[in-house]
C-alpha cells in the first residue's frame, strides 16, 4: 500500500502532530502523526535562519508527497536507516546523503520508505546564513559553494557517499550526551563540521554533482511535456522519434534533457514508471502478473518479469506474496 500525499495535506499533519516545547534547549519536539506512523522529530532554530532537524520516524507505508516548484533553502542530509527516494531515480540513504543548494527547486516527488526506521539529521539554511559560514566580510558567496546559492535559479542536487567521517558526526549528533544551553552549543558546533565534510565529498570531486541549471526553461516545458506524455501512455508510449516530434524537440535534445532533467533515459524513465505502476498494482492483488504485464505496456510476462526483477530484485511473485 502506498499513501499519496500533497505538500500542504502532508505539512497540515503535521501542523497539529502535538508539539511540546521549547525544551530547555530552546527545541520544539513533535509527535508523528498517528495516520502517517510513529516517532519524533526535533528542531532546533539556530541564528535567523538555519534549522537542525533530528527525527527518528517509522512510516505506516510508503507515503508519496507531490512538491510543487518553490525556492528551497540549502539543505544537508543523512539518513542512518531508512531511505528517500525522488520520482527522478535518485535516493537519499543506502549510503548516500543529500546536498540541496538553495534556489528554485523543480516539481518532484519523494518517496518516504515505509515500514523500516528512518533516522536522520536535516540541517537547513537560508543563503544568506549559509553565506555567513565562510565570510562575515562579503555579502558573496565563496567561489566554490556558489553552485549552492542560486537565488532565482534552478537549485544544484548533489549525492555525495556518506564516508565514516559523516556517520560518525551524524551518530554522534543523534546521541547528544548533554541538556539545555551546553546541548545546543554542542549541535550547533556539530553542525558546522557535519557541513564541512559533507562540502569536503563534492569539493573534492568525490561525488556526482547535478547542477539543475540547464536546460533552459523553454526547453525544460517542454522535456515536461514528453514526460506526462510518457506518464498517460505506459502501456503504449510513442517511440523516441514520434514523441520528440510531438514536443517540437530534436531526437538529440530529448535524450539529453531527459538526462539533464530527470537523470534518466527517456527509456529508463519509462521503464521506471512502467515497474513502480506494476509494483503498485501486484501490491493490489487484484489482476494476475499476465494482466499486470499488459496493463504496463509488455506483451509477453515473462518479458515482463525479467524486467522486473532486474528493477526491484525480486520476482512479480514474490512481490505478489509481500516479500
Amino acid at each position: 500500500m502506498t499513501l499519496h500525499l500533497t505538500t500542504d495535506e502532508f505539512l497540515r499533519l503535521w501542523d497539529v502532530a502535538n508539539p511540546t516545547g521549547p525544551l530547555a534547549d530552546g527545541a520544539i519536539l513533535y509527535t508523528m502523526p498517528p495516520e502517517l506512523g510513529e516517532g519524533y522529530a526535533y528542531d532546533l532554530k539556530f541564528g535567523s535562519g538555519s534549522w537542525i532537524r533530528l527525527y527518528n520516524l517509522r512510516y505506516l507505508q510508503d507515503i508519496l508527497v507531490s512538491q510543487p516548484e518553490w525556492l528551497h533553502p540549502v539543505e544537508f542530509t543523512v539518513l542512518l536507516s531508512g531511505q528517500i527516494a525522488t520520482d527522478q531515480g535518485d535516493i537519499v540513504g543506502n549510503g548516500n546523503a543529500l546536498i540541496s543548494g538553495g534556489g528554485i527547486q523543480r516539481d518532484i516527488t519523494l518517496r518516504f520508505q515505509g515500514e523500516v526506521p528512518c533516522l536522520g539529521i536535516t540541517i537547513e539554511s537560508s543563503p544568506e546564513d549559509f553565506i555567513r559560514l565562510f565570510t562575515q566580510e562579503h555579502p558573496e558567496p565563496p567561489q566554490e559553494v556558489r553552485l549552492l546559492v542560486k537565488q532565482d535559479d534552478w537549485q544544484t542536487l548533489c549525492f555525495p557517499k556518506m564516508t565514516a567521517g559523516i556517520r560518525a558526526i551524524a551518530q554522534a549528533i543523534l546521541n547528544c550526551p548533554f541538556q539545555g544551553i551546553t546541548r545546543r552549543l554542542y549541535l550547533q558546533a556539530k553542525s558546522q563540521e557535519l557541513i564541512a565534510l559533507m562540502l569536503a565529498t563534492i569539493l573534492g570531486k568525490q561525488s556526482k554533482v547535478r547542477d539543475e541549471a540547464c536546460p533552459k526553461p523553454p526547453t525544460a516545458a517542454k522535456l515536461d511535456q514528453a514526460r506526462q506524455v510518457l506518464d498517460g501512455n505506459l502501456e503504449d508510449p510513442p517511440t523516441i522519434t514520434v514523441l520528440a516530434k510531438q514536443v517540437g524537440l530534436s531526437e538529440r535534445t530529448l535524450q539529453r534533457g531527459f538526462q539533464q532533467l530527470y537523470g534518466n533515459t527517456v527509456f529508463g524513465y519509462l521503464t521506471q514508471k512502467r515497474m513502480e505502476k506494476a509494483r503498485c498494482l501486484l501490491h493490489g492483488r487484484l489482476t494476475s502478473v499476465a494482466e499486470v504485464a499488459n496493463l504496463v505496456g509488455y506483451a509477453n510476462p515473462s518479458h515482463f518479469g525479467a524486467a522486473f526483477k532486474r528493477f526491484y530484485g525480486i520476482t512479480p511473485q514474490e512481490c505478489i506474496r509481500g516479500k
